[in-house]
């Protein structure tokens, strides 16, 4: 309750030429690690072939995220745009082409992400530029009055999910909780 009163209080007293002009200003109330740490767990397990809308795959994330951006709301800005987090680093020797055609195969779950993007994922290294690229240009391309739908829709993935461990999601959650104090 105090929460939602702060919150409202943040988006009345803030003025609406402020929130306009500066469409970062909400989201940077809250750290936004959420986005950026979760990538290469959508990019890395079950490349399979979907069951549900709502399965933890590269499709998902791409659709969530692109839902609340501003700038790359089309699924193929949307899902390079994200993508190229991991592919324009030097360390992760990424060699695949992410044309429009390939980034629609990926959201129309014909294709498995590739594996120099898994692999790539994985290292510290990128994953510290994901976390860079994130905070430099995603977070200033998402909407602050829906960015709030997207970290939900993620949660609700990942706690839906049969095949990660619990583990790993509560370190999700405490990232999730984490951001939002």
């Amino acid at each position: 309750m105090v929460f939602c009163a702060v919150m409202c209080y943040n988006v009345f007293a803030t003025p609406a030429a402020t929130l306009i002009s500066e469409p970062v200003h909400m989201v940077q109330l809250f750290k936004r690690k959420v986005f950026a740490s979760v990538l290469p767990l959508f990019c890395q397990l079950f490349s399979r072939e979907a069951q549900s809308v709502n399965e933890l795959v590269i499709s998902t994330y791409i659709q969530i995220l692109q839902e609340v951006m501003i700038e790359h709301d089309k699924q193929e800005a949307a899902g390079s745009f994200l993508l190229e987090s991991i592919s324009t680093q030097e360390s992760a020797n990424v060699v695949t082409d992410l044309s429009s055609k390939k980034i629609s195969r990926l959201v129309h779950r014909q294709d498995p992400v590739p594996d120099d993007i898994k692999r790539a994922a994985l290292k510290k290294t990128v994953q510290n530029g994901v976390n860079k690229y994130f905070k430099e240009k995603v977070l200033p391309d998402l909407n602050p009055f829906t960015v709030y739908d997207a970290l939900a829709k993620l949660h609700r993935v990942i706690e839906q999910d049969t095949e990660i461990a619990d583990r790993q999601k509560n370190a999700f959650y405490d990232l999730y909780k984490e951001d939002d104090q």
